[in-house]
């Protein structure tokens, strides 16, 4: 991008619960959060030179649902877009309810996380989302997981209709405090003569973009998304993990159980991975 003099080879990257792929990030909110009303999320405001955060607890308004369910149906067009193959080389989609193979391959990671715990020795079976049988992990049920999460973000998540989100900012210019950067806020925007990102800047805050080519960009990726993270949809990091997957990448994707968006929660495991890397990648340097 030329924002350092620096090159850009990098060779591995570890991604702590990444805010990613921006644009698509509202209708994947809503895909696993649609139906669940409350919400609690986190109020920050500067005060005197100090960030003050607080929980702000509320519903959603008949407005705020009708955004949501508007939204929701956004995203599978999206993922059936992508074309994401899964492990077993099958294309990974989803029908006009948001069910399908890519939401299968979602609750896989969470089923995962969730054998870990009960090959540690953790009792699980007051989490009503998880259908468990001998020690084992049968199925998750992922509307059931939501509500068990919370929603924390009102919809739109991101691209706040009265440009009233961080993100918001993130899209501003040196003259422009804030402006949009989907099409669907534009289009249901509260601000009058509301600004709207240009396409190149929309695009270069979307990894997705770059990563379409097997040889582009850094070969070995760590990314870790807890289970309890609400700050986007947990579709958002298995997507950047299957698209580098399907380009050659080696990904380690996995989601710690009831982490929330925040914390060095497994710095032994990431000294780990760095050590395996390196040494297993000395040759391609």
């Amino acid at each position: 991008m030329g924002a350092a003099d620096a090159p850009d080879d990098i060779f591995a990257v570890s991604a702590y619960c990444p805010i990613s792929i921006l644009e698509q990030a509202d209708a994947a909110y809503e895909w696993e959060f649609n139906g669940v009303d409350d919400y609690a999320r986190i109020d920050m405001r500067q005060i005197d030179f100090h960030v003050k955060r607080k929980f702000v607890k509320g519903v959603l308004t008949s407005e705020q649902k009708k955004v949501s369910s508007q939204l929701k149906p956004l995203f599978t067009e999206y993922v059936n877009a992508l074309h994401l193959l899964g492990p077993d080389g099958r294309k990974l989609s989803l029908d006009a309810q948001g069910n399908g193979s890519f939401k299968t391959h979602v609750t896989s990671y969470l089923a995962a996380s969730a054998q870990k715990q009960l090959d540690a020795g953790k009792d699980l079976s007051d989490r009503g989302w998880l259908t468990l049988q001998d020690g084992k992990v049968k199925a998750v049920d992922f509307a059931a997981f939501a509500r068990a999460a919370g929603r924390q973000k009102t919809p739109p998540a991101f691209d706040g209709l009265a440009l009233d989100n961080g993100e918001n900012q993130e899209f501003g210019t040196d003259t422009v405090d804030a402006r949009h950067f989907t099409a669907y806020s534009a289009a249901h925007s509260t601000v009058k003569d509301a600004g709207v990102a240009d396409a190149q800047t929309v695009r270069l805050m979307n990894p997705m973009n770059y990563i379409a080519h097997r040889q582009a960009g850094p070969q070995h990726w760590r990314i870790r998304v807890g289970t309890a993270d609400r700050d986007t949809s947990h579709a958002i990091a298995v997507i950047l993990a299957t698209r580098l997957q399907n380009t050659g990448k080696q990904v380690d994707l996995f989601m710690p159980w009831d982490v929330p968006h925040s914390g060095d929660y497994d710095l032994d495991e990431l000294f780990g991975w760095i050590d395996r890397t390196v040494a297993a990648g000395k040759g391609e340097r």
